[in-house]
């Protein structure tokens, strides 16, 4: 049972004014307020022994602002990335937006310049080729800032190129247990093969890939 005559509310002669932060996002969903609704708050000081008495409520101060919603992972394709810059980008429409970012191996988000008004990617450039990235971006307009969306991981490189040469044909035997031996030439550029996509025909004339088969440089 809390014993209130524990605490005397003794002040020091000198003052400190303490400060918390909460994001304007946090507030609905904790509070269940809707916008334009005065954020009321009452504070309280505590020891180890109890709990002061709570001060008054605000009666003035900060109202509930609509908030942009929490952003999806931007994404990115191989067309928006080199071996030095990967484009990110979103389809929520915002008044502006931030973008932080690190490298895989650490945990320290670093901000980015906020993106233009309206914008719909950001262009992150001076990567280092094959070398890994992550990124999460909010909205924000003039009442308050949005929600951090998830994180997405990108790396940055060239996309391979295609092939010049492809697989000319394909023969097909059997072997002394009448199991079916397919084969086939190396192309021209068979340096460059990482591996074989094999794709056997069906009853309807479509072609299935059967990934038990030859999925590697047999």
């Amino acid at each position: 049972m809390e014993h209130k005559s524990l605490c005397d509310g003794a002040k020091p002669e000198v003052m400190k004014h303490r400060t918390c932060m909460l994001a304007m996002w946090e507030v609905p969903k904790f509070s269940g307020l809707n916008p334009d609704e005065l954020i009321q708050v009452k504070v309280r000081a505590s020891n180890r022994n109890c709990h002061g008495d709570f001060s008054k409520p605000n009666i003035d101060g900060q109202h509930v602002n609509k908030c942009p919603a929490k952003m999806n992972p931007v994404t990115a394709d191989t067309r928006d990335i080199s071996k030095d810059s990967i484009t990110i980008g979103w389809t929520q429409k915002a008044h502006q937006f931030e973008v932080r970012w690190q490298d895989c191996d650490e945990t320290v988000w670093t901000r980015k310049n906020s993106a233009r008004t309206n914008a719909e990617s950001y262009k992150h450039t001076g990567l280092q080729n094959a070398s890994c990235h992550r990124y999460i971006v909010r909205a924000y307009n003039k009442n308050c800032r949005g929600e951090w969306s998830e994180g997405s991981t990108f790396t940055s490189g060239e996309p391979p190129a295609p092939l010049d040469a492809p697989v000319v044909y394909v023969e097909m035997n059997k072997d002394e247990t009448h199991s079916i031996v397919i084969s086939w030439p190396d192309p021209v550029e068979e340096d460059k093969v990482t591996g074989y996509a094999v794709f056997i025909g069906t009853s309807s004339g479509e072609y299935k890939e059967d990934k038990t088969l030859c999925n590697g440089l047999a």
